[in-house]
């Protein structure tokens, strides 16, 4: 069986000694103070899914084996490495080879969503091979302690509480995918050296500048943009005057789920050269 969907009753323990080649484990409104053995599944476990229960930490999750799931996870550890691991101290060497040890080396993907984390905790390095990790419909503010996850691809944080994007490409410089829906973000300058990234979804957020565009326009690879729900969204010929910022790339960019249409390039080409004319008469100004 290469895959387990646990369906038991919330005060039940369930032992996991009997699936040790599992590949995929997905529970539901289940504590994970009742995975008994978890720690079993490291050598193949590629992902794992945990929704709607009431955890606020990726250590409960990461960090739930019957090493440390009875030490409120995990309390019996050295204050340094508790310090490491949730990003509130420097990393250590003891943290290091906390990490080793505990390292699941074979997870890609990490799904928490519906759950009540508040923050992104050094447990994540436990999972050195991570590309998928899934956040969506949580409590979390800042996003932290992804710099050691150098195979990181795609990064969802829809329905959290984000109101800022500060150089996030210093700690996620491979990324491809980010989803950044329904949260509180109004400026994106934190996004403009994601240089890697090809989809970014930003919808329903608070963006009001259409400026605001210019700090992702630049990205080079970049391919869709969701920005519907945002203020932005409501104005005037708001599909072209995004477009525009793209200049020579607009017909490349599919833009809230749909490229443009050739109105709105013909457009956007002809608000882009006005950009460009502006941007120009600029410079000239602050060279004299």
């Amino acid at each position: 069986m290469q895959q387990l969907l646990t369906k038991i009753l919330a005060n039940d323990d369930f032992n996991l000694n009997a699936f040790r080649n599992l590949k995929t484990l997905k529970f539901s409104a289940l504590s994970t103070e009742n995975i008994v053995d978890i720690e079993l599944l490291k050598p193949t476990l590629q992902t794992i899914c945990v929704h709607n229960t009431t955890i606020q930490n990726i250590n409960q999750v990461l960090l739930c084996d019957n090493l440390h799931k009875h030490c409120d996870v995990p309390s019996l550890l050295p204050e340094t490495i508790l310090a490491s691991l949730s990003g509130s101290g420097p990393s250590t060497s003891n943290g290091s080879a906390l990490v080793s040890a505990d390292a699941w080396q074979e997870i890609t993907e990490l799904d928490l969503t519906g759950n009540l984390l508040t923050q992104i905790d050094g447990s994540v390095r436990t999972a050195p091979k991570l590309r998928h990790l899934i956040l969506d419909q949580n409590r979390i503010r800042t996003v932290q302690n992804l710099s050691e996850l150098p195979q990181l691809q795609l990064l969802s944080l829809s329905g959290n509480l984000i109101a800022e994007c500060v150089d996030w490409h210093l700690t996620m410089g491979n990324l491809v995918t980010l989803k950044l829906a329904q949260n509180k973000i109004k400026t994106l300058s934190g996004l403009r050296k994601l240089l890697s990234l090809v989809n970014l979804d930003l919808s329903s957020n608070q963006i009001e500048e259409l400026d605001e565009v210019n700090h992702v326009a630049n990205l080079p690879l970049l391919e869709t943009l969701r920005l519907t729900g945002n203020p932005l969204a409501g104005s005037v010929d708001y599909r072209s005057r995004v477009l525009a910022r793209f200049h020579e790339r607009a017909a490349e960019i599919s833009l809230d789920n749909e490229p443009g249409n050739q109105q709105e390039l013909d457009t956007a080409l002809v608000l882009s050269l006005v950009l460009s004319a502006l941007l120009q008469s600029k410079q000239r100004q602050q060279q004299k």
